[in-house]
Parts: structure tokens; sequence; C-alpha cells
């Protein structure tokens, strides 16, 4: 079946594919317990989809006003930029009451009440007030629900980050690396409140690869500078994926424990999105970028379908959040049944949220993009 095209003028489609993917593979990733969580990347490496959603924040936030910082219109980038702030904010909040409901309607329905207390949902049915007070003001974050209050306070100051980028680019990423640094020392993070802790998505560490992505974005929009290809570096990157591979996978049986091991050397963390997690990123990054895989997978009908989801990528999130959530019920009411060792999840139930996802998107394309005319037919007069 042939997919709509992507009119999107001035739209990098690999990057919509990217976002796409990354979108799909949270969205597995939410619902434990089906087989096609094991076939993520996060099984096959030291990173998972976070390091790359945050990052292709960043470089999107450059692409998209660069220009405008370029042309001294810092005024319009704030404008843009706290708009979209307040629209992820009321995101957020419509998200985490809706899944709120959810979970308490399937405790009402089965009195199961694994739907009230895990993931810090135990705190919102046992001190409503404080926890909505916490919801609010982003110190308190359900499990699952997390991302978006790092993206809230990202977007919030990507006007300043992107100003600062614009004008010194390096100099940027080399403050944003010594925050990072600081940031992995224990407590250099938010608070979480009413429940004591930190934030799940350290926003002093995670910042970093969303600076990232917006140098990325900034050098080439400003200078046209892409990033180069060297030949040991590309080999470098193989061996060290490849690695990671080997080392996740306990050397494919042959090692049991290793990941263990090396895990317990520490770097792994992703709260604090530690080192050994972004350069694994970075270097499968380079990998596919080098390699131009994501503008050969655009070619095909399933890689322009999820460049669609990707251009959407809000409003797909969200429909994923809600989706993943009703998946995390129908597994907790399956488990220690027959249904429950992955199977009919994830042959059924994950393809038919992904296709909701594409067909959601599919919807919300042709109420954004205009229907072209067909070209008037030629008469004699005209051609006369």
């Amino acid at each position: 079946m042939s997919q709509p095209a992507l009119p999107g003028r001035g739209r990098i489609a690999a990057i919509d594919f990217w976002r796409g993917l990354v979108l799909v593979f949270i969205f597995i990733n939410h619902i434990p317990g089906n087989f096609l969580d094991r076939i993520t990347p996060r099984n096959f490496g030291f990173s998972d989809s976070t390091e790359a959603f945050v990052f292709i924040a960043g470089l999107s936030v450059a692409l998209a006003w660069g220009g405008r910082i370029g042309r001294q219109d810092l005024r319009s980038v704030v404008e843009r930029a706290w708009h979209r702030t307040y629209v992820l904010y009321g995101v957020h909040l419509l998200l985490t009451f809706t899944a709120i409901a959810l979970y308490a309607n399937a405790f009402v329905l089965t009195g199961n009440d694994t739907f009230l207390l895990d993931h810090g949902r135990d705190v919102i049915f046992e001190e409503p007030g404080t926890a909505l007070l916490g919801i609010v003001f982003l110190g308190h974050q359900m499990g699952y629900y997390n991302i978006l209050p790092l993206y809230i306070l990202l977007v919030f100051l990507s006007p300043f980050l992107l100003l600062a980028a614009w004008r010194g680019p390096l100099l940027t990423l080399a403050v944003s690396f010594v925050i990072y640094v600081i940031a992995q020392l224990p407590q250099v993070n938010l608070p979480s409140w009413p429940l004591p802790g930190l934030w799940v998505f350290n926003p002093f560490a995670w910042q970093f690869a969303f600076v990232a992505g917006m140098t990325v974005g900034v050098l080439a929009r400003r200078d046209g500078v892409r990033i180069p290809a060297s030949r040991p570096l590309l080999l470098a990157c193989a061996v060290f994926v490849a690695a990671s591979v080997f080392v996740v996978a306990d050397g494919f049986g042959l090692a049991p424990g290793l990941f263990g091991t090396v895990y317990g050397f520490g770097g792994f963390d992703k709260t604090d999105m530690s080192i050994m997690r972004f350069v694994h990123f970075l270097a499968l990054a380079y990998l596919v970028t080098q390699l131009r895989i994501g503008e050969r997978l655009v070619g095909f009908d399933w890689g322009r379908a999820t460049a669609l989801v990707g251009r959407h990528g809000l409003a797909i999130f969200a429909l994923g959040s809600v989706l993943s959530s009703a998946g995390q019920i129908y597994t907790t009411l399956i488990d220690g049944t027959r249904w429950s060792n992955g199977t009919l999840t994830g042959l059924v139930i994950v393809p038919a949220g992904v296709m909701c996802l594409y067909w959601f998107a599919r919807f919300l394309e042709s109420r954004t993009v205009p229907a072209i005319p067909a070209p008037a037919k030629r008469t004699r007069a005209a051609t006369a």
C-alpha cells in the first residue's frame, strides 16, 4: 500500500524518520512483557531511545529557529518557545490526569490494588491534594510520564541556549559539558516532591544531549558545516557499537554475567545520562548519518510512514502514552494467565497500537496539509 507523500517544505525527511522510529520504540518499551520489547535497540547497546529523543529535540530547535536568531529576532524565538512550553505543559498535565483516570477505573473494575500503588501512583490516591500540587509544579512525575517535564524545561530555556550556541557553538557546548560533568556528582539534580527523591531525568545532565543536538543544527544552519566523514572514526564507532552489543548480550551466551560485571564499573546510569550511554549514542548516530541510513530507509513505504509519524511528534507521543497505559493495564490483568508470556501482546496488542499511531498521523496530516488542486484543463481558447 502506498503512503501519502511527505510534503513538508523545509523539513528533513530523515530527521522525521528517526523521530518517528524513536516514538514507536518508546511506545513498545512502555508496554512491559511483550516480546517486541526484547528486540528494540535498548537491548543491543548501552543507550536507548531517550538519548535520540533529546538530541533530535535540540537539533530541531536549531534548524527551526536558528534563522531567526541569525536575524537578531530573539523576541519571536522566545514567543514561539514559550508558547511551545505552554502547550507541552498542558499536554503533560492532560496525559498525567488521563492516566490517573485510567488506572483508577481499572482498580474500580477489578479491585487490583497494583493499579493504585505502582510507579508513584500511591501518593496520588493517598494524598491527592499534596500530589496534585506536586504534579502541577512538576515535582511529582509518575512512571512512564517523566520525560515531558525534562522536555518542558529544555524548551523553556531553548531561546537562550540557542542564542549562546549561535554566537559561540563550541564554547556553549564546552560549558554544557562542564555542567554535565558536575551533574554526575551525587544529588546534583532537581528534587522530586512530595515523595523524597530526585527527577528521573536529571536536567543538568540531559541538557548536554539537547545542546549537542542544537550545536550540530547551528553549525549546519549557520555555516553549512556537515559532520566530517572519517574512515578511522567510522571504524572506531562500528567497533564500539559492536562491542556494546556483545557486552549487553553477555557475549551471546558465551560469557554469562558479562554485562553485570561491566555495569558494575559505572557509567550506565540513565538518570544522569552517564558517559557510556551518551558515547554509545554518539557512535550509533555517527554510523547512521555517515551511512545515510535514514535517507535510504525513507525511500521505502514503511520508512515514509515512519517519517509521517515523526512529523506529528507531540500528538503521536501523547496518543502513544495513553495507549501504553492501556497496554500496561492489559498486561497486569493477564498476569499469571496462559496469555502472560508476551506472545499475544507482541503479536496483536502492540502492532495494533503502532497502527493506531500511524493512522492518527495520517489523520493529522490530512487536517494540516491542504490538498493540491488539480491543474485546470487546457482549452482551445487558452492555447490560442
